[in-house]
């Protein structure tokens, strides 16, 4: 007669899987019941909260929460400098550069506070007296607001990026644009809400391509922020003169569809809840061109428009992330190690994407 171990029988796992330990589970646990709903619950009382100040005050307080990011953050402020030294070479003193660094990072909390604060003045009409345009500039936009025909609105982490993407509503005009969403899944729900308060729609990023048809196809308007790294395998453009792995692959798709090709940046004056447009810099394309060399002809375009009025405003781009981090093939980081030597030893842009699986996209 034999006897039941006394070990509880588990279920076998792979030959790469390991057995899930008591601590991992216990940690997700913690998180997922207590530490998700208590910094849910702190973030909902700092949104009801800002709701309630005046947008100084708001804005007073966004910069102490960026000035408390600079300080606890050294692993970001490495990354700032960096980018700094990359992009601007010697023209900072190391006392301009540490004044920089830091207003990136309070700028970066203004945008963000930005999302809470431009629905208010949406509503009450009183964005006129936050947002100055000239009298061309509101020419050009009312004109294009008024054309039935498709329009691609670029604009990228620089000044309000979220003031940006709201201005076409104050045309009667709404900005469909790719939603990436956050792991947080009531801060996800509380941002998608936030980000389609003017009837904008978002699409997914994957199969993104199909929802920025979609709006081409219907003559709408598609909000396009794409300045940020993309990888080995996309196209490296000049940005500050390096190689910058840039997103280019829905370019194609102004050659089918016609838009008018727009740049325009919201740019904060100082630090107050107040903007005035940089751009309105207008592109087409040209549908008879090759394809690839069209895609990299208008990407290069976009990142000339951004670097122009990043040179004039250095502290409101969004230095804190790794713009320069994936490399062309063979060529060394450019935050490892000396700087000089590593740009030097980059290959000379544009080089174009390496070969992406084909994505189909209904006619």
């Amino acid at each position: 007669m034999t006897h039941a171990s006394a070990t509880p029988h588990t279920a076998s796992t792979g030959p790469d899987e390991k057995p899930e330990r008591a601590g991992s589970r216990a940690r997700r646990a913690l998180y997922r019941w207590f530490l998700l709903p208590l910094s849910w619950g702190a973030l909902k009382l700092l949104i009801l909260a800002i709701e309630r100040m005046t947008p100084a005050q708001a804005y007073l307080l966004a910069r102490c929460f960026g000035w408390i990011f600079w300080a606890a953050s050294r692993q970001h402020r490495r990354i700032v400098r960096r980018n700094l030294e990359i992009a601007y070479g010697s023209r900072f003193s190391e006392h301009e550069r540490a004044r920089i660094t830091r207003e990136v990072f309070q700028h970066f909390l203004l945008t963000s506070f930005d999302i809470l604060l431009i629905p208010r003045v949406a509503r009450d009409g009183s964005w006129r007296n936050i947002l100055s345009l000239t009298d061309p500039q509101e020419a050009f936009i009312e004109e294009l607001a008024a054309q039935h025909e498709p329009v691609a609105f670029h604009t990228a982490h620089l000044g309000s990026w979220e003031f940006a993407a709201g201005m076409a509503a104050f045309f009667n005009k709404r900005l469909d644009f790719v939603y990436r969403p956050i792991e947080h899944p009531q801060l996800d729900a509380e941002v998608r809400r936030l980000r389609t308060f003017f009837g904008n729609r978002v699409y997914a990023k994957e199969g993104a391509l199909r929802g920025y048809a979609q709006t081409l196809r219907e003559k709408g308007w598609l909000g396009v922020i794409a300045d940020q790294n993309a990888g080995r395998r996309a196209a490296f453009l000049s940005f500050f003169g390096v190689p910058a792995s840039t997103e280019t692959s829905y370019f194609r798709l102004y050659q089918r569809f016609g838009p008018r090709v727009i740049a325009a940046f919201a740019i904060r004056k100082g630090f107050d809840f107040r903007f005035h447009v940089e751009g309105f810099f207008e592109t087409s394309a040209h549908p008879d061109a090759d394809p690839l060399e069209e895609e990299m002809r208008l990407g290069q375009w976009y990142l000339d428009c951004v670097e122009q009025v990043a040179r004039k405003y250095p502290a409101q781009y969004l230095w804190t992330h790794k713009r320069f981090a994936s490399r062309p093939s063979k060529a060394p980081s450019l935050y490892d190690g000396p700087l000089e030597p590593a740009l030097q030893a980059q290959p000379t842009p544009p080089i174009p994407p390496r070969l992406r699986s084909k994505r189909r996209v209904a006619p």
